[in-house]
């Protein structure tokens, strides 16, 4: 039952959403103005990803473990790494997300093990299924969450949990949590000393829910809406892909903060000129002086070597649709539909990572 206690505690961690007020008299400080960015899911300091950029590579290794499905399918797209000052809970789910329906969401919150004295949540991801024989009928999209946990100081074969449920989202932005078709066994003692077991089927809910106080289907729904959420918040802004052996993360800083959160990246000379290439930054629309005008437009260095990792720089919609409009559901092997050609999750992840690197 520890498992589940800590998992508890975890699950009443409160989640500040109140917004401080700035002053109108005067112009905000540099941290005020970071800390309102930061609140609509963009970095705005890059203190903070480069000291979550490792526990992400080391967490996203190890869910390959319990979850190579989903592994396949971040380590090559990425899932977001979400600023702190965002995480808010709520109960449904952003206009655009209900919009859109993406296909799948992640986000991380891994942090330095030795911050946790048990198990944390390290991601927590969804995707969209098509509906199925073992799932609550439900007149809408459907979705699984999967929350992974790990714990440094539990026994090794007990490290890592895998939380999942599913929802269901209704058209005013509300989530419904959906039961599942369950076995459940149940032993019969005979009078010869002999036991027996019969299974039926019920439906209900995982069982993780319910079984402490204070784990209910409320708190559940909030959970999934916390993941798309953040997700939702964090496609603002321009994108930003860190590659270190073979895995992805990705992060949204804000549009003006280019030059600052990479002025230490690795020198990259044009041949022509002989000079360092500016990083990607916009260019405000301006008067030349011969009279004419230039619109604001995106130029710089968008590829380069960042504290050791590849980066990859992009702006959704106009370098690559974003992930947002990816909206295909994925299908059970068992309940896939007949003739029709079905990709896994490495092949998906491969193909989108074609498109958003370019």
């Amino acid at each position: 039952m520890s498992f589940i206690h800590t998992f508890i505690r975890w699950l009443k961690h409160p989640f500040s959403s109140k917004v401080e007020a700035t002053s109108t008299k005067k112009k905000p400080s540099t941290r005020e103005a970071g800390k309102e960015v930061e609140e609509a899911g963009r970095w705005y300091f890059k203190s903070g990803v480069l000291e979550q950029l490792p526990a992400y590579m080391r967490d996203l290794k190890r869910m390959r473990k319990g979850d190579t499905d989903s592994y396949a399918l971040y380590s090559r797209v990425g899932a977001s790494i979400v600023p702190g000052g965002s995480l808010a809970a709520t109960d449904k789910v952003e206009p655009l997300f209900k919009n859109c329906l993406p296909s799948f969401t992640a986000v991380c919150l891994s942090k330095d093990d030795e911050e946790d004295d048990g198990y944390a949540a390290r991601f927590i991801y969804v995707r969209k299924i098509a509906p199925s024989a073992g799932i609550e009928p439900w007149d809408g999209p459907i979705y699984t969450c999967t929350v992974f946990l790990y714990s440094p100081t539990a026994k090794k074969a007990y490290r890592r949990g895998f939380l999942t449920f599913v929802v269901g989202i209704s058209p005013d932005q509300t989530t419904t949590l959906l039961r599942e078709l369950r076995t459940v066994s149940q032993i019969i003692p005979h009078g010869d000393g002999t036991r027996s077991t019969l299974s039926r089927k019920e439906w209900n809910y995982p069982s993780w829910i319910n079984a402490v106080d204070g784990v209910t289907p409320d708190k559940a729904k909030e959970y999934f809406c916390c993941a798309a959420n953040w997700y939702t918040n964090s496609e603002g802004g321009i994108r930003v892909q860190a590659k270190k052996d073979n895995i992805s993360a990705v992060f949204n800083i804000d549009m003006l903060r280019t030059p600052y959160f990479f002025k230490d990246r690795d020198d990259v000379i044009d041949p022509e000129t002989g000079v360092k290439k500016r990083i990607f930054h916009i260019v405000r629309t301006h008067k030349r002086k011969t009279g004419s005008f230039v619109r604001s437009h995106f130029r710089g260095l968008r590829r380069f070597s960042w504290n050791g990792y590849a980066v990859n720089i992009t702006v959704p919609d106009l370098h690559h649709r974003s992930l947002m409009e990816f909206s295909t559901e994925a299908y059970d092997k068992d309940n896939s539909p007949e003739e029709t050609v079905m990709l896994d999750s490495k092949d998906v992840g491969d193909r989108l990572a074609k498109v958003l690197s370019a």
